[in-house]
């Protein structure tokens, strides 16, 4: 995802939540993590458990109970939630429905837009109120998670009156969202407002989550006989269309953008882009099991240690779970890295933020 650019939206009154050159993760999952690091701190002598620590990230009480945080007194970050929670439907249908509906009304579903929430913790840690608003790093992969979440969530529990009811919100999302921010390619740019630095980017990472998103909306509408189902699923096919056209047959490897002439050669988003196809199955013209298979070569020829957690702040735990389905030897790597995120959360829990965790649950069903 491309987070150098926190930039302001066309929602005042967002502000500029950091400078250019800070990423995503260390700017909203750092929040949680500059407030409760402390020398010695260490839970190493408890077991792990992803599921009880996604649980004590939720807030209880005040204007956002039932939002999650991104950690430990944290930012509440609609993307990073909606990755974290994403593994958990069926474990926390209630919880889950929660954070959608709260999700939902806080959603700008003309624009298709949502502000991240910076909670007030200073009266009640459980029950914070609202200390301001931040500006999110993308439209388009906020509502492509948000569609995925709520497809998941009727998927598992088959709660049809909470799909009857939001399905005109949702499709409104997907619409503004999503779909007014497809280009002549399929991509969709980052941003609804031309303004924000980077806006008309199509980047890989957010696009196949787009297209994640798309596709199980439309398969969810589908079940329901909703006659608008097509729509998305067109929708998805040309993201599916531009996907393809991100992959450089000469570098044998994914541009990680529609404006990068060739592959760069950073972990982050050169490496760690090369997986996401492969991780949400995107199909089309050009795009499959051959492409997925150069591409998981180019991650290795990038970053061959990432098992260890060499090469960034946090541990990038979707790589073990494309690991994970890659064999003998993917599995062995995939329970590597998780050993390494075991060993990074016992001595803080905040470097391991609710999207890792997310990505920690899929990765050890994985492995089952």
């Amino acid at each position: 995802m491309p987070v150098w650019q926190i930039g302001g939206m066309d929602q005042a009154p967002y502000p500029r939540s950091a400078p250019e050159g800070l990423s995503r993760r260390s700017v909203l999952g750092g929040i949680g993590a500059a407030l409760i690091a402390a020398p010695g701190h260490t839970d190493a002598g408890v077991a792990f458990s992803p599921l009880a620590a996604i649980k004590a990230l939720r807030l209880t009480g005040g204007p956002l109970a039932g939002a999650f945080t991104v950690a430990p007194l944290g930012a509440v970050n609609w993307y990073f939630g909606n990755l974290g929670l994403l593994p958990f439907a069926a474990r926390l249908p209630r919880e889950v429905r929660g954070w959608l509906d709260l999700q939902l009304a806080r959603y700008d579903t003309v624009r298709g837009t949502i502000a991240d929430v910076e909670p007030d913790y200073r009266t009640d840690p459980a029950a914070p109120g609202i200390k301001g608003l931040l500006a999110p790093d993308s439209n388009d992969a906020y509502a492509g998670t948000l569609l995925e979440l709520a497809a998941r969530h009727d998927a598992v529990t088959g709660d049809a009156a909470w799909w009857r009811a939001n399905a005109p919100a949702l499709k409104a999302i997907a619409t503004a969202g999503i779909r007014r921010l497809q280009k002549p390619s399929g991509l969709t740019r980052t941003f609804r407002s031309r303004t924000v630095p980077g806006a008309d980017v199509g980047y890989l990472m957010d696009n196949c989550e787009v297209w994640s998103g798309l596709s199980a909306f439309a398969a969810q509408l589908g079940a329901h006989g909703d006659s608008e189902a097509a729509l998305y699923a067109r929708a998805a096919a040309r993201v599916a269309a531009g996907i393809a056209g991100l992959f450089d047959p000469a570098a044998a490897a994914f541009r990680a953008s529609d404006v990068d002439t060739g592959v760069g050669k950073n972990f982050y988003p050169d490496a760690t882009a090369q997986v996401f196809p492969e991780l949400h199955g995107v199909t089309a013209n050009g795009l499959g099991p051959a492409q997925y298979d150069k591409g998981w070569a180019a991650l290795d020829r990038l970053a061959p240690r990432w098992p260890a957690l060499a090469y960034d702040a946090y541990p990038w735990l979707l790589l073990g779970t494309v690991a994970a389905g890659r064999g003998a030897e993917g599995q062995r790597r995939a329970r590597l890295q998780l050993a390494a995120a075991r060993a990074l959360y016992a001595k803080n829990p905040a470097r391991l933020p609710i999207n890792e965790l997310g990505y920690y649950q899929r990765t050890a069903d994985a492995l089952r």
